[in-house]
């Protein structure tokens, strides 16, 4: 009989039927804390709004837009851009109290935006300056458009080419806010169920191909508040938002879950600031995706290398994993001075988005940074697991949370060659999708009759109740002689090799006949142990020696028989993961244009050949 882990609550939160509610309640529980901090300008001075001023500005943009002839109910908002004030309070306003939210990733191509635009069935576009081009378009080519909202900081309404008008973010914010009760009323005429559509987010793929997840307030509602009851964490603690809100991982745990919490949610000027704003915000909390948390830990490791304090640091861990035998927690003491240079006080960091490292989880728990890997998916609202302050097993991505049931199809399991019988990790909740946008059968192939959803991963539960991951059922090898493999676990080992920034597994049909493993890594020349003027020669003998003992490291049927590498980045989503599918097709191409084969060009350094962008991604 197939087991079924459920989560269980740990800190329990009053939870919110609907976000309109959650909203409300926030403004009451909360209301002189501070909800959000940011920045109009990167860099510039800070804005502070309590949780009492989000609830208002929310409502007054709300109005405004029913100023503007709109009636509450079904209509579709679409916000696309940066992460900006603007953007969240133009969301929720949707969200809350006009009808369905319609998130769009920032890195868009402008005809994949308008065809999303089309397929979401669109009624007003949200957006940043930087996609001033996609509002011009949409207006010329999209008539259901009725007008838009530009979050520009001149404060200027105006007409867009296609003769539909744009109004200024900031004025109606200033308009609305001066509105009077008596004007808020007409607000309170439209009330979403937590059965209603709220959101609708695109997954991943072309525009042709790419699934619409409909998601419910009670779905949302539901999965930030059991991500809530899952962190111990202080009212007014600061977290720093840093992934994309598009992406359902800020959305309801960076927003949602920080909400039900009454944190304060510092909206990051960047990428390129995140150090910056740990230092001068003084995070407390974060959450990221494992490239961006390889990317901290690189970084403190090169200033350690170049400060020639690599010793002392592995005495400083040595001695506070002594101290920590006796249950004396010194860490933070030991380790200030690398604290102090991400603000001194980050001391939590949630990991999901895709699979971490657990040495990199290891690395930041050893210096008194509790990193907590988690998983999920857009279907699930998104969180199904997460590991726990009090208890994290690294390799894992913890246990179910509240409310969230999760088994192991066992119609098709396979051993992983270490003894454990992996299988589909199925899931169960109130936080499961209502469905694909108008596409039924692939809804029926992804929830079962009974309410199951089939995320696609493959997994196996320990004896202490985690959850493991081992890969994709669609980038499971399958050998020639019937044994399994999985992508993620050997691009996991190739990304530990020093120099090796990221990786790709494939299978490919050999010469003979017989299925091989490839690979190919990226790589960043300034952290290869060989130097920065290294030839191609020399580059290639490391990664063969290299490669060489990592097949060491797995039974042989799963060994590398070929591999080329680059410099050029691999094709990746916005949440920083290996598009696979892209990603083959231009190497198939790559080696096409050389004329060889993956096996006549292992161990050469093949470049692109084709344009390198991001694929929209959830």
């Amino acid at each position: 009989m197939t087991k079924i882990y459920i989560g269980s609550t740990r800190y329990p939160q009053r939870k919110a039927p609907t976000l309109r509610i959650l909203l409300e309640n926030v403004a009451n529980l909360y209301p002189d804390v501070d909800a959000y901090i940011y920045r109009k300008e990167s860099q510039a001075e800070d804005y502070c709004v309590s949780y009492r001023e989000l609830h208002r500005d929310v409502r007054a943009i709300a109005a405004m837009m029913l100023k503007k002839g709109l009636t509450p109910g079904h209509l579709r908002f679409a916000v696309i851009g940066e992460n900006s004030y603007p953007w969240v309070i133009s969301y929720n306003a949707s969200i809350s109290y006009l009808g369905v939210a319609v998130p769009l990733d920032a890195q868009l191509p402008v005809e994949e935006g308008l065809s999303l635009l089309e397929r979401g069935k669109v009624d007003v576009l949200f957006f940043s300056p930087g996609h001033r081009e996609l509002a011009e378009e949409a207006s010329k080519r999209l008539p259901r458009i009725k007008f838009f909202v530009s979050f520009a900081t001149d404060g200027k309404d105006g007409e867009l080419s296609g003769g539909k008008p744009v109004y200024n973010f900031w004025k109606l914010l200033e308009a609305g806010r001066a509105l009077s009760e008596i004007d808020l009323k007409e607000l309170l005429t439209y009330a979403p169920s937590s059965e209603d559509l709220a959101s609708i987010v695109f997954t991943s793929g072309t525009t042709s191909n790419s699934k619409g997840v409909m998601l419910s307030h009670r779905n949302i509602s539901t999965n930030a508040h059991a991500a809530a009851e899952s962190f111990d964490v202080r009212v007014g603690d600061r977290c720093l938002s840093v992934l994309p809100l598009h992406h359902t991982f800020e959305n309801t745990v960076g927003m949602y879950a920080f909400w039900y919490l009454g944190l304060t949610i510092c909206i990051n000027d960047g990428l390129r600031y995140i150090a910056k704003n740990l230092h001068s915000w003084r995070i407390d909390i974060m959450m990221a995706v494992p490239a961006i948390a390889e990317n901290i830990k690189n970084q403190i490791e090169r200033a350690l290398r170049k400060q020639n304090l690599e010793k002392k640091f592995q005495a400083g861990l040595k001695l506070s994993k002594f101290l920590l035998f006796f249950r004396q927690d010194k860490r933070r003491n030991i380790f200030k001075s690398i604290l102090d240079q991400l603000g001194g006080n980050l001391h939590l960091m949630v990991c999901g988005g895709a699979a971490v490292d657990s040495k990199v989880v290891e690395f930041f728990n050893s210096i008194g940074i509790c990193c907590l890997p988690g998983y999920g998916l857009s279907e699930a609202a998104p969180v199904l697991s997460c590991n726990l302050q009090d208890k994290c097993i690294p390799s894992s991505v913890g246990w179910p949370l509240p409310g969230v049931s999760l088994k192991i199809d066992n119609s098709d399991l396979s051993n992983d060659g270490r003894g454990n019988m992996v299988g589909e990790v199925m899931a169960l909740g109130d936080n499961i999708m209502l469905g694909y946008l108008e596409n039924e059968e692939a809804t029926r192939e992804t929830i079962s009759a009974d309410g199951w959803l089939r995320t696609g991963d493959l997994g196996y539960f320990d004896e202490q109740g985690a959850l493991h991951l081992t890969g994709r059922k669609k980038s499971m090898l399958v050998l020639s002689n019937g044994k399994k493999a999985f992508a993620e676990e050997i691009e996991m080992l190739l990304k530990a090799i020093p120099g090796v920034k990221e990786s790709f597994v494939w299978d490919e049909e050999s010469k003979r006949g017989n299925v091989i493993i490839c690979a190919k890594m990226e790589i960043n020349r300034d952290d290869l142990p060989l130097g920065k003027d290294a030839d191609d020669e020399e580059i290639s003998h490391y990664l063969h020696e290299a490669v060489l003992q990592t097949n060491n490291k797995m039974p042989v049927y799963k060994a590398i028989s070929a591999f080329i590498w680059s410099e050029e980045p691999l094709i990746m989503t916005t949440t920083l993961k290996v598009k696979r599918h892209q990603e083959r097709a231009r190497i198939a191409q790559d080696l096409d244009s050389k004329g060889l084969s993956i096996q006549e060009a292992s161990g050469l350094r093949i470049p692109a050949v084709t344009d390198i962008h991001i694929i929209f991604d959830k």
